[in-house]
């Protein structure tokens, strides 16, 4: 397709009615009609073309547009009207309105620009079988036009609407790419990262990072930190791969946890490391996930903490990703460890054996990890273990904080705001919430964030729920009652921008304890 509708023209003229009206009946895939230009008949023709349009004939409504985009047969050049015409065919999925709507979005005729849609209808023009589109956009690729050569190198690439084709594809991504474009440096460069050819890739992921791309950005900053196809330095590529990190990139903040942890082109810095580690893993990266369960389960650059491991290991191996790492780490490798030990005792706290468990937690108490003495206290203090005590609870919950454990002050937090096994206080239990919080424990930030929404004794303060919402969602620790929560607050504009899409996004996320089904791996 060029810069102009590619279909018959029309040179006679009469007059149609602006485009209104109910949406359009179903009609059959069709061809653009002929029609006979003839000086005894072209009125008529005309006017039968409209009245097909009014009553639905996707064919001729995309005729119709054609008037309207060109201002031919009487109408004044409207691409307004004429996208609502393509757009109205379209949806009766004729081919050539497809296509003739993607030339809109591409050159913001009537609707406005939009690059990403212009791509999309465009490819489902051709598989629509609009079997002109692709000739014409390869004539106008020769010209140089800039977007027809990246349609054309995407088409090729994917094998979408033309037979795949990688050499094609990269020779219209190069002529895109010479001529600016960061699209097709991006794509281009991805080819050649995937055929190992590094040099010709890191010639173009240098090109679209010189543009602020942040893919090109990764990855020209991963192949200088490897040394593959340009000279090895790994100052520049950590700096690289900060920038893509700080601009938003989950992979990028792995990769800089990476560098901070071994001193690879950044000076080691295993609490920055961390840090980074936590935004890459509430972002999903598997890999950080595990290498933070690792870390708190060994005690690498922090202190030992099962609690959190297990949670980190949790999200890891979430959809079985790497449940069967897991099942040999705790099989093989540490099957008889302290961690192991706790992990079975957490299975027996939740099947409610809490004689056993608790053996379990003293065992890993006597090895000298804070975690068992907290689960021991938890368990104390449960009114269903019939043995229960909650003052010596309590006191043991208390000595876990004063050590710096944030679940022991988050446990300790809910018995001072009931009462029980100390003396009410719900000062002390804010306190010791925002102590646990400010530790980055994802179920505290969830339980503050929850009293400020409710006004629960305090002032309520939605801006405040929302800030410790975000936090937790951003470790990926959001529960399902805080995700109902924050999408309220979205949906209503709540303390933050009132923004139904962000809610709808946040409700449709997973919400459950991954916790529970990494249990199910332990013997």
């Amino acid at each position: 397709m060029k810069n102009t509708i590619l279909t018959i023209a029309i040179v006679t003229a009469t007059l149609l009615p602006a485009a209104a009206g109910a949406k359009a009946p179903k009609a059959k895939k069709t061809k653009a009609p002929v029609v006979e230009n003839t000086v005894n008949n072209e009125r008529d023709s005309i006017q039968a073309i409209a009245d097909k349009a009014k009553a639905g004939d996707a064919a001729a409504q995309n005729e119709v547009g054609i008037w309207f985009y060109k201002g031919d047969n009487g109408q004044t050049q409207d691409y307004k009207k004429a996208a609502e015409w393509f757009s109205r065919a379209a949806r009766q999925e004729n081919a050539q309105a497809i296509g003739n709507l993607a030339l809109c979005y591409q050159k913001g005729h009537g609707v406005e620009a939009d690059s990403i849609t212009a791509l999309k209808l465009y490819i489902k023009s051709l598989k629509e079988d609009n079997k002109s589109l692709l000739a014409n956009k390869a004539k106008s690729a020769q010209k140089g036009v800039v977007f027809d050569n990246v349609l054309l190198g995407f088409i090729y690439e994917t094998g979408q609407g033309a037979k795949k084709s990688l050499d094609r594809a990269k020779e219209y991504y190069t002529v895109a790419a010479e001529k600016g474009s960061v699209d097709a440096s991006r794509r281009l460069a991805m080819i050649y990262q995937n055929e190992k050819n590094f040099k010709e890739a890191s010639k173009w992921f240098a090109k679209g990072a010189a543009k602020n791309d942040i893919t090109c950005t990764y990855w020209y900053g991963k192949n200088l930190l490897d040394g593959r196809g340009v000279k090895k330095d790994a100052k520049a590529g950590a700096d690289y791969l900060l920038k893509a990190a700080n601009a938003g990139m989950p992979q990028a903040m792995y990769e800089v946890g990476n560098c901070y942890f071994s001193g690879n082109g950044l000076m080691p810095n295993k609490e920055q490391a961390l840090n980074w580690y936590a935004k890459a893993a509430g972002k999903g990266v598997v890999e950080a996930q595990w290498k933070l369960g690792e870390c708190y389960r060994t005690g690498d650059g922090v202190a030992v903490n099962y609690d959190l491991a297990t949670r980190y290991y949790a999200m890891a191996c979430a959809k079985n990703k790497l449940s069967a790492k897991f099942k040999s780490l705790i099989k093989d490798s540490i099957p008889d460890s302290p961690y192991v030990v706790y992990l079975k005792g957490l299975k027996e706290y939740n099947a409610k054996d809490f004689e056993a468990a608790l053996k379990s937690f003293k065992a890993v108490s006597k090895a000298k990890v804070i975690d068992g003495k907290v689960m021991e206290g938890t368990i104390l203090a449960n009114n269903n273990y019939k043995k229960n005590n909650p003052k010596k609870g309590a006191k043991l919950l208390q000595e876990c904080v004063k050590a710096g454990d944030p679940q022991a002050a988050y446990l300790l937090a809910t018995l001072y705001e009931l009462g029980k096994g100390v003396e009410k206080d719900m000062p002390k239990a804010i306190e010791l919430l925002n102590q646990a919080a400010d530790a980055n424990y994802g179920p505290a930030e969830c339980s503050l964030g929850d009293i400020f929404f409710e006004g629960r004794t305090i002032e309520r303060d939605y801006a405040a729920a929302t800030a410790l919402y975000l936090r937790a969602e951003e470790q990926g620790n959001l529960n399902a009652n805080a995700a109902k929560r924050l999408a309220e607050c979205y949906t209503n504009g709540w303390g933050v921008d009132k923004n139904e899409a962000r809610a709808k996004e946040i409700l449709k996320g997973d919400y459950s304890s991954p916790v529970n089904a990494l249990l199910k791996l332990v013997d």
